[in-house]
């Protein structure tokens, strides 16, 4: 098997490991009218599945660090696809006790999934230039996920939503057969060498993640209300908005041409600190052409910081117990981003937003900056994918 479809395969499991946060927004919608109970008990159901997905996620290393990756990664899948079809079974019996329940082992396996197989991937040779094929599967694989369930919810209902993921969870587990995951000995490429887990180091990075989706979300999640405000119709804005997909291609094709000429710590501060005078850009009413500029770089400069984010995670740690737990860190950030932008928006206005998200971006720089490591060795002669087991 060629290292670009070893490494597809990997990114479509990974990407079913966000598939929860994806299709979130349409069953947050939809279930209050379904359900007839109130939008806060839903949305407190959808907290507790993201906070399932962080704390699992995690705790991965710790809880399953010397058990096979893949084999991990099976078992999440069948479990995650068992959970997809009891969340559609008790909307049908309308229990949002039982849809809760399920929501929760969604969560937690979906963040062990995201544990394994980022695990997989820190310990591959060439793992930049992976990280970037994870997002370009990542935004094409989720695009068709949102669109695929909105589609279905408008004529199906949103039962059909969880059945939908049942059916990827069960892709997934067609996608891992018969991948492997080589150890050094057997013919394959051996482990990439790097440092030993310096935690100093993988907490900077990891802060600085939170840090940086953080100020992402915060202004992500007011964008809308930007366009609205500067004249822009709802049809204008969702097409500027929509164009967002074509721009996160963009960004994961330059972080895979990029690679790492210039390391991995020039370009999440380069893209950290452009983006922090965008939000500023955007959060004092520019012009329509200014709006759909700023708006499109948003997607374009957060697909691309995050390979180079993965890539110094996996550095730090031969084992991956790093990479394995930045998407919390990252879906931390983008749950506390629109907490940051309701709440300053309302108090102090929308230029405040823009100084603040602007500042944890540039937080997020400095601690990535601050971030040291030594180059880790790979052998010149072993370019093939070379993924690791427990030590």
């Amino acid at each position: 098997m060629s290292g670009t479809a070893w490494t597809v395969r990997l990114a479509i499991v990974n990407s079913i490991g966000f598939s929860a946060t994806t299709i979130m927004p349409l069953w947050i919608a939809a279930l209050p009218s379904t359900l007839g109970l109130p939008a806060w008990q839903i949305g407190l159901v959808a907290t507790a599945q993201l906070i399932a997905c962080g704390l699992f996620n995690v705790a991965s290393p710790w809880l399953f660090g010397r058990l096979p990756p893949l084999i991990v990664a099976r078992f999440t899948l069948i479990v995650a696809t068992v959970a997809g079809l009891l969340q559609a079974t008790a909307l049908t019996a309308a229990s949002l006790p039982a849809f809760a329940a399920a929501a929760l082992v969604s969560g937690a396996v979906l963040g062990v999934l995201l544990g394994m197989t980022n695990r997989i991937m820190a310990g591959v040779s060439h793992v930049q230039k992976g990280y970037a094929v994870f997002q370009i599967v990542e935004v094409c694989f989720a695009s068709a996920l949102y669109l695929g369930s909105a589609g279905l919810l408008d004529r199906l209902g949103p039962q059909a939503i969880f059945v939908l993921m049942a059916i990827t969870g069960a892709g997934g587990v067609a996608a891992l057969h018969g991948l492997a995951a080589p150890r050094s000995g057997d013919g394959h490429a051996p482990l990439v060498e790097v440092d030993r887990p310096r935690f100093l180091h993988g907490a900077l990075l990891l802060i600085a993640m939170l840090c940086f989706f953080s100020g992402q979300s915060s202004i992500n999640s007011f964008v809308i209300q930007i366009g609205h405000d500067i004249g822009l119709d709802a049809a204008s804005v969702a097409q500027i908005v929509g164009t967002g997909m074509i721009c996160a291609l963009a960004g994961a094709a330059a972080a895979r041409l990029m690679g790492e000429r210039f390391g991995t710590t020039v370009p999440i501060v380069v893209v950290a600190l452009l983006l922090a005078a965008d939000f500023l850009f955007l959060t004092r009413s520019p012009s329509p052409t200014g709006f759909a500029l700023g708006v499109g770089f948003i997607p374009l400069g957060t697909i691309m910081a995050v390979p180079f984010f993965f890539t110094a995670l996996a550095r730090v740690d031969a084992r991956g117990r790093f990479a394995a737990v930045g998407p919390a860190f990252l879906l931390g950030g983008v749950a506390l981003g629109p907490l940051i932008s309701t709440a300053l928006d309302g108090a102090i206005g929308r230029v405040a937003l823009g100084v603040v998200a602007g500042s944890l971006m540039t937080v997020a720089g400095l601690l990535a900056f601050a971030h040291r490591r030594r180059k880790p060795t790979v052998p010149a002669s072993r370019q093939s994918i070379a993924a690791f087991g427990p030590e």
